[in-house]
């Protein structure tokens, strides 16, 4: 079977623990107005990669992965080629890689439940608590995201939550206590709030009818308030489980 990448990044420090290899797939239906890689959204606009060739990638630097990091697949939306990633997420297993999944959580079927059986990590980004303002942001419904939240859950699976955050659209602490309040579990084992910048405009693709939202990038001022506002409400509610979660990464 083949892949439909997008692009490969080598060394990755940012898409999961440690040192990765990161493949970053083709094809996304969501069309998020503040998108950074909207150059991804059509599959037909990657390139076709067999099984084989991937492997062999990621083998010329699996001592690298295999020491502290591991495999991340991105997008895109990943899941959209569960069936193909299923196969080769099982030979890389085989050799002892951690393999990450980041997606937005909107589609769920017996190939994406397979391939979530296999992976070590999901990291799902949020992009609102709100549904009406995530359905304008987004194109699709919350409902989904949450109903794939619950699945991870159910297979007690250890997640990262991610938000990109938007000056004007979500970046006030009520927000932030409703992300960590509705995202809360003893699989989730982390939060990353990311800042929004305006680095892949250029990217957006002409005669879209979705408008994207041209946004200020996010101050650092923003994210200091808001990093300190989650570490005050995760501490709250850890100070109420009964159950211990996984250690932090």
């Amino acid at each position: 079977m083949s892949l439909i990448i997008h692009q490969l990044e080598s060394f990755g420090t940012l898409d999961g623990p440690g040192l990765r290899g990161v493949i970053f797939l083709s094809g996304c239906h969501k069309r998020c107005r503040y998108c950074h890689n909207a150059d991804s959204w059509q599959i037909s606009g990657g390139e076709t990669w067999p099984e084989n060739e991937i492997y062999n990638w990621i083998m010329r630097n699996r001592n690298y992965y295999l020491k502290n990091g591991g495999i991340t697949f991105s997008g895109g939306e990943p899941l959209l080629q569960a069936s193909a990633l299923e196969r080769l997420c099982r030979r890389l297993k085989k050799e002892g890689f951690h393999i990450a999944i980041d997606t937005a959580g909107v589609i769920m079927d017996q190939d994406v439940e397979n391939l979530l059986k296999i992976v070590d990590l999901v990291i799902l980004d949020i992009k609102h608590v709100d549904p009406d303002t995530f359905l304008w942001l987004t194109g699709e419904n919350m409902e989904i995201t949450l109903n794939f939240i619950e699945i991870l859950n159910e297979l007690k699976m250890e997640y990262w939550i991610r938000q990109v955050i938007v000056e004007g659209v979500n970046d006030t602490t009520l927000e932030i206590e409703k992300l960590e309040k509705l995202t809360y579990s003893k699989y989730r084992s982390k939060i990353e709030l990311i800042p929004h910048h305006n680095m892949g405009r250029h990217k957006w693709p002409s005669g879209c009818r979705v408008k994207r939202l041209e946004a200020v990038e996010t101050s650092e001022e923003i994210m200091e308030r808001l990093n300190q506002a989650l570490l005050f409400f995760s501490k709250k509610d850890k100070t109420n489980e009964t159950i211990s979660r996984p250690m932090e990464i």
